[in-house]
C-alpha cells in the first residue's frame, strides 16, 4: 500500500505537539549513547577508577580508537578535532600517547581484551599516511586478542583516501581492516561548498575501486541542509543504489550552535534558511521509500542495508545499542563497562598531561543504577 506522505507527516507533527516536543536541526541532542555524555560527573575525589576494573572483563567487547585531526573542518561537525596538514608530526606524536592510554588500560585489568569488533573513527582516519596507518595498525595487533573474522571498521574521506589510495588499501587489507564507511554526505559541489567540504573530482571512481577491495562498505549522506530538495537527495541515492553500496546511512543535518566550528556557519546562514521540520520529515519518509523501493531495509534508525543481509549491519554500533560492552581509546572517546560510562578528556594537552603523568585521560563517569541500567536499555534500543 502507498505511504501518504503529507498525511504521515501531519500525524507526526501533531503526535509531538501533543506531548510538548518540538523537532528541529538546533540544538537538541542525538542520542549516541545514556545517560548523555553532558550528564556524567566530572572526575573528582569521589572518584574511584578501580570501580571500572573491579570486574574481570570476561566477554569480549567492542574496542573504539579515535583519530581526531582532519585536513579542514565542516561547519557543521561536532565531534573532536583538529585540523593539521597531511604528514604532520602531530599525528605521530598522537599515535604515541595513544599506544600509552591503551597499555595503561591493560595494566588495570587481570585478563586480555578479547575483542569482537573495531572502529576507528574520527576526525578523519584516512588522512594518516601509510606509515602513520602502519603504526597505528601495529599498536592494534600488539595490544588486543581478536575473534577470527571480527568486522574491523576504518572510517574515510573521499579527498584523504585518493591520495596514495593502492598503498592505504593494501595496508588496511594486510591488517585485516574488512568494512570501509566513507562520508560522502552529498555528490552535490554547491552544497559540499556550503559545507566547507570537499570530496575531491573523482568520487564516483573512488567507490567503484572500494568495491573492487572491499565486500563490506557504508556511505554517508546528509540531508537538510538550505536549499537542499528531494531531488538533490534522490540524486545522491540512486547513484548509491545504482552501485549496489551494502550499507547507505542518511543522517539529518543538526547543529550544536555552542560549538565553535558551527558558529561561522550560522553567521551567514540564518536559522530561517534551513528546511521547515516538515520539509525535514518528508525528506526522511521520501528516503526511506526510495531505498525500500530499491531492496534496502532499515536495520537501525537512518541505517539501511541491501537484500536483509546480516552482514553489513555494523557490528560496533549495534553492539553498543544492545548496551554490550565497549571501550573507546583517544581523545573525547567514551566507554561503557562494568555498568560504569565514562569520558575521556576531550582536549589534546589536556589528553597528553593525564598520561603523561601516568593517569588515564578520564574527565566525567557515572555509576549506573539499575534503573538507569534498564532506562538505558530502553533508549538505545528504541534505535534498533
Amino acid at each position: 500500500m502507498e505511504i501518504n506522505v503529507d498525511e504521515k507527516i501531519n500525524k507526526i507533527i501533531s503526535s509531538l505537539k501533543k506531548l510538548g516536543l518540538e523537532l528541529g536541526s538546533f540544538d537538541y541532542e542525538f542520542i549516541y549513547t545514556y545517560p548523555p555524555l553532558y550528564s556524567l560527573k566530572p572526575k573528582r575525589n569521589d572518584f574511584n577508577i578501580e570501580e571500572i576494573f573491579s570486574k574481570k572483563i570476561n566477554e569480549a567487547v567492542s574496542i573504539y580508537i579515535h583519530i581526531p585531526f582532519c585536513p579542514y573542518l565542516c561547519h557543521y561537525c561536532y565531534y573532536y578535532k583538529h585540523r593539521v596538514k597531511e604528514d604532520s608530526p602531530e599525528i605521530s606524536n598522537y599515535l604515541k600517547f595513544l599506544k600509552k592510554e591503551i597499555e595503561l588500560f591493560k595494566e588495570k585489568i587481570e585478563n586480555n581484551i578479547q575483542v569482537k569488533s573495531i572502529y576507528i573513527g574520527g576526525g578523519t582516519p584516512s588522512l594518516l599516511n601509510t606509515t602513520e596507518i602502519k603504526q597505528l595498525m601495529g599498536i592494534i595487533r600488539e595490544n588486543f586478542k581478536t575473534l577470527n573474522e571480527i568486522e574491523f571498521t576504518f572510517e574515510c574521506s573521499p579527498i584523504t583516501l585518493q591520495k596514495d589510495f593502492d598503498r592505504k588499501i593494501k595496508i588496511l587489507k594486510e591488517n585485516n581492516v574488512n568494512r570501509i564507511s566513507m562520508g560522502i554526505q552529498t555528490f552535490n559541489k554547491n552544497i559540499l561548498k556550503m559545507m566547507r567540504r570537499d570530496n575531491g573530482n573523482e568520487v564516483e571512481n573512488l567507490i567503484d575501486e572500494l568495491m573492487k577491495n572491499f565486500k563490506n562498505i557504508n556511505i554517508d549522506l546528509i540531508y537538510g541542509f538550505p536549499e537542499q530538495n528531494i531531488t538533490d537527495i534522490k540524486k545522491d541515492l540512486e547513484k548509491l543504489v545504482n552501485k549496489n553500496i551494502p550499507s547507505i546511512t542518511c543522517y539529518q543535518l543538526w547543529f550544536k550552535t555552542r560549538v565553535s566550528s558551527v558558529k561561522p556557519f550560522m553567521e551567514f546562514l540564518p536559522r530561517d534558511s534551513f528546511p521547515s521540520i516538515e520539509h525535514i520529515l518528508r525528506m526522511k519518509l521520501e528516503i526511506r521509500n526510495f531505498l525500500l523501493e530499491n531492496g534496502y531495509e532499515e536495520v537501525i534508525s537512518s541505517w539501511y542495508i541491501k537484500n536483509k543481509d546480516s552482514r553489513y549491519i555494523n557490528k560496533y554500533q549495534h553492539s553498543a545499542w544492545m548496551n554490550e560492552p565497549y571501550i573507546g581509546f583517544g581523545v573525547s572517546a567514551y566507554s561503557y563497562l562494568n555498568e560504569i560510562e565514562f569520558k575521556n578528556r576531550c582536549f589534546l594537552d589536556h589528553y597528553y598531561d593525564e598520561l603523561r603523568h601516568n593517569q588515564l585521560p578520564i574527565c566525567s563517569w557515572s555509576k549506573l543504577n539499575k534503573q538507569e541500567i534498564e532506562l538505558r536499555k530502553l533508549i538505545l534500543g528504541l534505535k534498533i
